[in-house]
């Protein structure tokens, strides 16, 4: 199940899907998440609290990037 998940969040950040990040961004993680997938795979590692990691990891850089990006729309416009 956990190589599925990782496997999940880096086909959705690819396709730019429940994520909010830059292109390239998403682009490199979504591919890292595929590796870290067919690392755990490969590894024999089906402990669920990896990929859950991973999941939290790249949502909390969207919510990030988001917080940013509120953040400078609404600073431009109240400095203006």
């Amino acid at each position: 199940m956990a190589p599925l998940l990782c496997l999940f969040v880096g086909d959705y950040l690819i396709q730019g899907r429940l994520f909010s990040l830059p292109l390239r961004s998403s682009l490199v993680l979504g591919l890292a998440c595929i590796g870290v997938g067919a690392g755990l795979f490969l590894w024999g590692a089906w402990l669920l609290l990896w990929a859950l990691l991973l999941f939290v990891a790249v949502e909390a850089l969207s919510v990030v990037f988001l917080l940013r990006l509120r953040r400078a729309k609404h600073g431009g416009a109240a400095a203006a």
